[in-house]
């Protein structure tokens, strides 16, 4: 999916497509189990994305895939995790605007409610815009490859 014009310079805009984005890669997500499972397993699908994934893993180890297609989807799976963490940190962030130290300027960032007090968390992860947009574009070209790696596409 590309973002609508002007959509790269706003945060609603980008965490929208974002999530969206993530959606259509969870429906590619079920449309390859609903294929691949009986009814009755299917109806019975986990509730989380990441199961969801491992279940994909379960059924290629299952299958009769080529060597290289099963090093494809092994590295498809590892750039797909970076994304699944990142929707939940959308998912569950909040917008925070933090002065820049030294200027009258501010930052925005998507953050986590515990690491708004980051003297306790370990690394507190702060998404920026930048990142945020990036991301959109990445996990839009991840899906078309997960349409070529299943067919489906």
């Amino acid at each position: 999916m590309n973002p609508p014009p002007g959509a790269d310079n706003d945060w609603p805009s980008a965490i929208g497509l974002f999530i969206i984005n993530f959606g259509v890669m969870d429906l590619l997500v079920l449309d390859f189990l609903k294929e691949r499972l009986p009814p009755e397993r299917f109806a019975k699908i986990p509730e989380h994305f990441k199961d969801r994934i491992d279940l994909i893993k379960e059924q290629l180890n299952q299958a009769d895939c080529p060597v290289e297609q099963r090093a494809r989807f092994e590295e498809f799976f590892r750039r797909l995790e970076r994304f699944r963490v990142l929707r939940n940190h959308v998912a569950h962030g909040l917008l925070l605007a933090r002065p820049v130290e030294g200027t009258k300027n501010f930052i925005v960032t998507l953050s986590l409610p515990r690491d708004l007090d980051a003297e306790g968390a370990v690394v507190p992860r702060n998404l920026g815009f930048d990142e945020l947009v990036a991301a959109v574009n990445e996990l839009t070209k991840l899906a078309e490859e997960f349409k070529r790696l299943t067919d489906a596409g």
